[in-house]
């Protein structure tokens, strides 16, 4: 399915942002990944690689000099799989930490036979010979190639923002260890979205269910008034995923929208589209050595079975839409051909365990979401694999069995490309929050299935604290939303110690170490109140937004005489940015929510002192809060996998930077020794045909095929195997330097030999152009005609002598004139031609009886009124202008450009001899005051 078209139309606003602005989503799925991109005046666009497809096998192989990505990685897996990891991202964030290397992997070692190891990280490590990768680091290199198909796409434009999809189970390791990878790539503001969320994201897009309070347009029976509840199934290639979500209308600046909230998810990573695959494999790998006993070492060999598992997706998908097909691989082993024919009754009965693993996630998404499966209005299919009729079916009985009687049967729903939505619904989501675009607002919440807790325990034993001090803080609940706060408070002058526990295991540790040093410092006042402020973040990652120690300092205040006047009073300067003004006191709290980040801050003055007797002073106190920002230290003593230093990151990037630029030289070099080896072929072939005998001597094409000869030899030579690009290119200009005179000549012989009927045709029709023109156009000055018939001239004699000198040379020689040069010369003789037809007579400005009568002549009436409005427009009142300027004193010449012409000076001095007789006739007129208004050039009605 493609874009909707209100939201291709909603999106050419777009075109008004900065051409800079420019959000790019990647769908990172197990075995493909898709990208999508929002550009300025672009709709939605999913990226196509470089051999047309719009999605992208996840794979990456470091196999040759070159790296190489996608379906060119897949297909040199059969050559060195252990140098090709796919499926890597399955190992982003995990725990192999007391796990042998031969467990290491996540996939089967008999299709996927990788030389595993861990990092100091305990991230999972890629051995391909001379260098090691982690799994971060593989991921970068295939985050900057979707990076480099996504800006060649809108020409070169970098990426200004960048979305990522993870799953909803995904835990924060996993979370950061893809934020990592984004940042090696070089990837700018990486935000990642949960992939279902995503979908449901882009669907709402197309919902029509009203403002907030409104009836819905959505005429459809499964959608109520106003909301709707989805349950999106989405199954990819290694796990399944299904999320319920809530709809609702809303109203953003007086425009109906939609609000949608992600109420529970559900997940299972023992099914997926891939594990169908392998089980296809498996049964036709045992139905291969049952066909061919002397052949049961097959499945040792990693080329067939790389074959098996290619073939294994192609059936699934041929079972998907067919009741039977063929499994057939040619030379399979040993060149030995195979086939079997298969049905789905077969593949159903394969997968049936597999199959019964398919509830779980729906159970778990309800739950969650405190809803029931009569609560389900709709049902939306996305993912790569949900397209198995049998996972189609059991989810259709499923849903019935749980549902009422009554209930209305669930149909799948396909509103939106269940392969594509995730990544143009991240693509949304980055514009959606973005300030660079502006377009329809979708208020978009989603959920975190995982808890974080807080244990906060002393970080040097020898500093004085309570004996066996702990605190434990309940920081975020799971199913709380995403883009939430804490603020967690203590009196406390010891360093701290806080680990965070995601569902009870420590993830990391954070140190606060200058809170002893800072009461040491202001020993004098009072324990300090130490705050924490935490935030989980719109990608699900908890972090430290700032961490302060407050001290309440008690400042002296000059007492006030009510009695006397506040004559040369200033206010109190503050010596120090990092002290304000606050209450007295603050009260203590283990920890505040959203909206309850920080503390009152207003000053509370002192109550005055009473001796019984009666005083004109009060004496105040003031209370200052001095803030102390405290050092945040990140540390990873004991757990794994550790998110990677920055150290460790910046090594990462400048290697995969170097990788690249080799990768680019390596490609120019291939892309200019194929030029020059297509040169040679070509020339070959073109110095002996029959227009190249004509122009060319035996010894002039025998010193060419030598030099032909010459270059062929050399690039067998190790010094060509070993030439850059920029070498190359000059053996290339230098090959052509030989070979070009002698395909000229044979070339401009061609031209010449057109060239008479071409001069002929736009001669005769120049000189048509112009005679038409002398005859019919008379407003056209001479000097123009003139200057084409000059051009035709000047022609004629040039290409009269050079076509006679050309005949007195010989074809071998250089020719006298080159073709082009005469072409050139008749395209600039028709254009002018043309040009002189398209000036246009320009009428005289009308004028009746020397100014006299002119309103009523409806032309010069309308130039008059025009006339007077461009005066008045500033509101001057150019009546009295006109009625009292003596136009015959006025000197009409040498007023610029305009004297020049011979109608404009007619006109003025016609103009001012007969005002000059109107000005006489006025004065020896006695009622010459009384004349009519309408005669008055200065009638504001004009």
């Amino acid at each position: 399915m493609g874009i909707p078209r209100p939201v291709l139309t909603l999106l050419l606003v777009l075109a008004l942002q900065p051409a800079d602005a420019f959000v790019l989503a990647i769908d990172l799925g197990s075995q493909f990944f898709k990208a999508a991109i929002v550009a300025p005046g672009r709709p939605f666009e999913v990226v196509h690689n470089t051999h047309s497809k719009r999605k992208t096998p996840t794979a990456v192989s470091f196999q040759e000099v070159v790296r190489t990505f996608g379906d060119d990685a897949v297909s040199s897996a059969a050559k060195g799989v252990g140098k090709t990891p796919m499926f890597f991202t399955l190992a982003l964030g995990k725990n192999f930490s007391g796990i042998s290397e031969e467990k290491l992997s996540l996939l089967s070692p008999r299709y996927f036979p990788y030389d595993l190891g861990l990092h100091d990280s305990g991230s999972l490590l890629f051995r391909t010979g001379q260098t090691d990768y982690t799994v971060q680091e593989v991921t970068a290199h295939l985050l900057n190639f979707a990076q480099e198909l996504a800006e060649a796409t809108v020409d070169g434009v970098a990426v200004s923002e960048a979305i990522l999809t993870v799953p909803s189970s995904a835990t924060m390791l996993h979370r950061r260890a893809l934020l990592d990878a984004a940042k090696i790539a070089g990837l700018p503001r990486p935000q990642l979205i949960h992939e279902t969320s995503a979908a449901a994201l882009h669907r709402a897009l197309d919902l029509s269910l009203g403002g907030a309070g409104s009836a819905a347009t959505n005429t459809s029976e499964e959608i109520r008034a106003n909301r709707s509840t989805v349950l999106f199934f989405n199954m990819g290639s290694r796990h399944v995923e299904a999320c319920v979500v809530d709809y609702q209308g809303a109203t953003y600046q007086n425009k109906d929208t939609v609000a949608m909230n992600v109420a529970g998810c559900g997940t299972s990573a023992s099914l997926g589209g891939h594990q169908v695959d392998l089980i296809i494999a498996d049964q036709m790998l045992e139905s291969f050595k049952a066909k061919h006993p002397k052949l049961k070492d097959v499945d040792k060999s990693v080329r067939a079975l790389k074959k098996l598992e290619k073939q294994a997706l192609a059936l699934k998908h041929v079972l998907s839409a067919n009741k039977e097909g063929l499994f057939r691989v040619e030379s399979l082993y040993e060149d030995t051909d195979f086939a079997q024919q298969v049905t789905r009754d077969q593949l159903e009965s394969w997968t049936a365990d597999l199959f019964s693993d398919l509830r779980k996630p729906l159970e778990d998404a309800l739950r969650l979401a405190s809803k029931s499966f009569d609560d389900l209005e709709a049902v939306e299919m996305v993912g790569g694999g949900w397209r198995i009729p049998k996972i189609q079916s059991m989810l259709v009985d499923y849903l019935k069995e749980r549902r009422s009687q009554d209930a209305t049967d669930l149909v799948l729903s396909q509103h939106v490309n269940g392969d594509e939505a995730m990544a143009t619904g991240g693509a949304w989501y980055g514009v959606n929050s973005s300030v660079s675009f502006r377009a329809k607002k979708i208020y978009f919440t989603d959920m975190m299935i995982h808890a974080y807790d807080l244990l906060l325990e002393p970080l040097n034993a020898s500093q004085p604290h309570e004996s066996g001090w702990m605190r434990g803080v309940e920081l975020f609940p799971a199913l709380g939303k995403l883009r939430a706060k804490k603020t967690v408070k203590m009196n406390i002058s010891f360093d701290l110690k806080a680990t965070l526990l995601e569902n009870g295991t420590p993830i990391c540790y954070w140190e606060f170490p200058g809170i002893y040093a800072a009461t040491q410092q202001y020993e004098d006042l009072k324990e300090p109140l130490i705050s924490l402020k935490f935030e989980l973040s719109g990608s699900g990652v908890v972090q430290v937004s700032s961490a302060t120690a407050i001290f309440d300092q008690p400042m002296p205040v000059k007492s006030i005489d009510k009695n006397t006047p506040l004559e040369n009073e200033s206010a109190e300067e503050e010596n120090s940015s990092n002290v304000e003004e606050e209450a007295d006191s603050i009260p203590q709290a283990d920890s505040d929510g959203d909206g309850a980040e920080g503390t009152k801050e207003d000053s509370k003055e002192g109550q005055p002192e009473s001796n019984g007797e009666a005083t004109n002073k009060e004496p105040k106190i003031k209370i200052k809060k001095l803030k102390v920002p405290l050092d945040v230290a990140e540390t990873f003593d004991g757990i794994y996998p550790r998110f990677l230093s920055a150290e460790e990151k910046s090594q990462a990037r400048n290697r995969l930077l170097e990788m690249r630029e080799v990768d680019k030289e390596i490609q120019k070099t291939n892309a200019v020794k194929n030029q020059l080896e297509s040169y040679i072929y070509e020339s070959r072939d073109k110095i002996t045909d029959e227009n190249s005998l004509v122009v060319s001597t035996e010894e002039q094409r025998s010193a060419v095929m030598e030099q032909l000869q010459a270059m062929e030899d050399w690039m067998w030579e190790e010094e060509a195997q070993m030439a850059n690009a920029t070498v190359l290119q000059q053996k290339l200009s230098l090959l052509q330097d030989h070979v070009r005179p002698i395909l000229q000549r044979a070339h401009e012989m061609e031209q010449r030999a057109l060239l008479p009927e071409l001069v002929d045709k736009i001669w005769n029709g120049v000189n048509a152009t112009l005679g038409y023109v002398m005859k019919n156009m008379t407003w056209v000055a001479e000097k123009e005609t003139s200057g084409v018939a000059d051009l035709m001239k000047n022609f004629t004699l040039w290409y009269e002598n050079v076509t006679n000198e050309q005949v007195k040379r010989d074809l071998t020689q250089d020719p006298a004139f080159y073709a082009i040069d005469a072409m050139r010369r008749l395209e600039h003789m028709r254009s002018e031609a043309l040009r002189l037809t398209k000036i246009k007579k320009v009428d005289p400005v009308p004028y009746s009886d020397a100014g006299r009568d002119y309103w009523k002549d409806p032309k010069m009436r309308e130039f008059y009124e025009q006339y007077y409005k461009n005066f008045s427009r500033n509101g001057t009142n150019y009546s009295e202008f006109f009625r009292n300027f003596n136009f015959s004193d006025f000197n009409f010449s040498g007023n610029g450009s305009g004297d020049s012409d011979d109608y404009m000076r007619s006109f003025r001095d016609f103009y001012k001899s007969n005002t000059s007789e109107k000005k006489q006739d006025e004065n020896s007129t006695e009622n010459a005051g009384s004349k009519s208004e309408d005669n008055d050039p200065s009638n504001p009605e004009l």
